[in-house]
């Protein structure tokens, strides 16, 4: 169901999350959500509002003919250590199970080394989930998310 506050609707879609990777089982508890890169492959990531950027994994980037050389030149620091890649901006959707899908332009980092191990895919503050509006219902596991007004 479609979030309202004070009668006004306060999401436009609605999906299902996971709670870990579909390919990694046993692993620690995630949001997991269904992305895609409309009309060309879906993939699963991470909501992680920590994440200074969305990560997308190096075999993915490389199908849509990335790094291309004009991306930013950034330095990702994180538990893993230091990754050289670029910001690379891309379409994307989120499909909703209900209600309408998010389709936005977003930034993702790209680095050759980032293999993510078990998880390689991340929705990231910057580039993505501060232009949105977005809630967890973890009773139903449910994404409720919309454009920011």
């Amino acid at each position: 169901m479609l979030l309202r506050i004070n009668g006004a609707q306060w999401s436009t879609g609605v999906a299902q999350f996971l709670d870990h990777l579909p390919e990694a089982p046993g692993t620690a508890t995630n949001i997991v959500v269904r992305c895609s890169i409309p009309s060309f492959f879906e993939f699963h990531a991470i909501i992680d509002t920590a994440a200074p950027f969305s990560i997308l994994q190096f075999s993915l980037a490389c199908l849509l003919g990335w790094p291309t050389g004009d991306g930013e030149a950034k330095t990702l620091h994180s538990w893993r250590g230091d990754y050289d890649g670029a910001l690379e901006r891309i379409q994307i959707e989120i499909p909703a199970d209900e209600g309408n899908s998010l389709i936005t332009e977003s930034t993702f980092f790209v680095a050759k080394d980032w293999t993510g191990a078990n998880h390689p895919n991340f929705l990231g503050w910057n580039g993505i989930l501060e232009r949105l509006r977005f809630a967890i219902d973890p009773g139903n596991n449910n994404f409720h998310f919309g454009a920011l007004p």
